[in-house]
């Protein structure tokens, strides 16, 4: 089979989620014998665009850099006519059987337009809200959560408070701010805004519907997808899956812990809700309970809000920022912790990082909220907490120490994780039921691959 992985980024350049799950892809298909190519961004800073292939890990990967800011940057974000000029070649010599696009990010509609205009069927898989969504994550500029694009009034509303003349009347006075934007509604550019929010949304639905298989790591995400308008006929779920190095060993615990060592890993971000896990140690610490605190994370994700952690730490020995880490060093992490803590304020669609400490059994705090919420069982393989509340956070971190028996409680309960093989052999029989490769009965409408449990 001959495919092509399109993603906004890829290692080694960029980590995450999405380039993460692209890569288990293209690698294990490659190590099949598949003929595997990647097409993703390398950088949004170069005057003169231009595509670099270069080999990695047995297959090609073609980077497109361009400047994001060159002609309209929000148009760019979502339907840059360069992505489809890039694309088009690679497609036609690579002569595929189909293009997996991971998020849509970047590469938007451009992408399955494309492929579909040349009839190269495209499957793609659903990491966040990029398609409904033009910030992505369903969260306004003040990191509020938003819960979907109800009218293209409100989103135009909320992309003009990202911008610095009406961002500082937000933060002086939100009642002012109501009121003004109730005024200005009918004003010229609140409609121009309004209009470009509804071509956006014009060209997302129509390349949603374009794709012939929609892939989802959660029920929530095709849910919150299928609230606002975007259903398509074929759709799957498959839960990602994690590969533990063989070395490592799967932690176990069979008496109390004299001290837990809670840890968090990943964005430092307000959206991520650190600040949250800082305010909740910082109150056990002060109560003399036996706990302490890792933090994992990029001190360059938003300088600011990380320097304001650390004063909220006050220098305190429970409390450590750890720096960033490799993707593959996670699991060397998670040895080092024993609750994870996942305190996002936004959708999560399905954290891998949930499921990488499952594969350690190591047992999850998270907000109760979005995909977290679906794979942490409260009290039966973690705890979940309210959004946006501390002392709930406070208060399960407090039991974890405090209620005999409750985290070997917590940790008997944790589920069996797929591995990545396991997860991409799924993905595989979607390709070939896709495809008419396979006897395997296609799936009603709507219907979804259960998780391994």
């Amino acid at each position: 089979m001959r495919v092509l992985v399109a993603v906004h980024g890829f290692p080694t350049l960029q980590n995450t989620g999405a380039e993460r799950a692209a890569e288990r892809i293209a690698i294990w298909l490659t190590q099949r014998g598949h003929h595997v190519e990647v097409f993703t961004i390398g950088h949004l800073n170069k005057p003169v665009p231009e595509v670099s292939t270069a080999e990695q890990d047995g297959f090609l990967v073609h980077r497109l850099s361009f400047d994001i800011c060159a002609g309209n940057e929000f148009t760019n974000l979502y339907d840059n006519p360069l992505v489809g000029q890039a694309l088009k070649p690679v497609l036609e010599n690579g002569k595929f059987d189909l293009v997996h696009l991971i998020s849509g990010y970047l590469l938007g509609g451009q992408v399955i337009h494309t492929a579909h205009q040349m009839g190269i069927p495209v499957v793609l898989t659903l990491t966040e809200y990029f398609f409904m969504c033009p910030r992505l994550n369903l969260m306004h500029v003040d990191s509020s959560l938003c819960t979907g694009p109800d009218t293209d009034e409100k989103c135009g509303r909320c992309l003009l408070e990202d911008k610095r003349r009406f961002s500082y009347l937000r933060e002086a006075s939100p009642v002012m701010a109501d009121a003004f934007w109730s005024v200005a509604q009918n004003a010229a550019f609140t409609r121009r805004k309004s209009i470009e929010v509804s071509e956006r949304h014009e060209v997302m639905t129509t390349a949603f519907h374009q794709a012939d298989l929609i892939i989802a790591p959660s029920q929530f995400i095709l849910q919150k997808y299928a609230d606002y308008g975007y259903v398509h006929p074929n759709t799957v779920m498959i839960r990602h899956g994690v590969d533990r190095p063989s070395h490592i060993a799967p932690k176990h615990t069979s008496g109390q812990l004299p001290h837990i060592h809670f840890g968090y890993m990943g964005q430092m971000k307000s959206h991520k809700g650190v600040d949250m896990t800082v305010a909740a140690m910082m109150e056990l610490i002060n109560d003399g309970l036996a706990g302490s605190l890792q933090l994992w994370g990029r001190s360059q994700d938003d300088p600011a809000y990380y320097s304001r952690m650390q004063k909220m730490a006050g220098g305190h020995y429970a409390v450590r920022f750890c720096g960033p880490f490799q993707g593959t060093k996670v699991f060397e992490v998670l040895e080092n912790i024993d609750v994870l803590i996942v305190p996002s304020r936004w959708y999560e669609n399905c954290p891998t990082v949930i499921l990488e400490a499952f594969k350690m059994r190591i047992p999850v705090i998270a907000t109760n909220l979005g995909g977290m919420a679906e794979l942490v069982e409260n009290e039966k393989n973690g705890l979940t907490f309210a959004l946006n509340n501390v002392k709930d956070l406070e208060r399960q971190m407090r039991r974890v120490i405090e209620e005999p028996g409750l985290f070997q409680r917590l940790e008997s309960g944790i589920p069996y994780v797929k591995d990545a093989s396991e997860e991409v052999e799924e993905i595989f029989a979607q390709y070939e039921r896709l495809l008419g490769r396979s006897t395997q009965q296609p799936s009603e409408p709507g219907s979804s691959i259960a998780p391994a449990t």
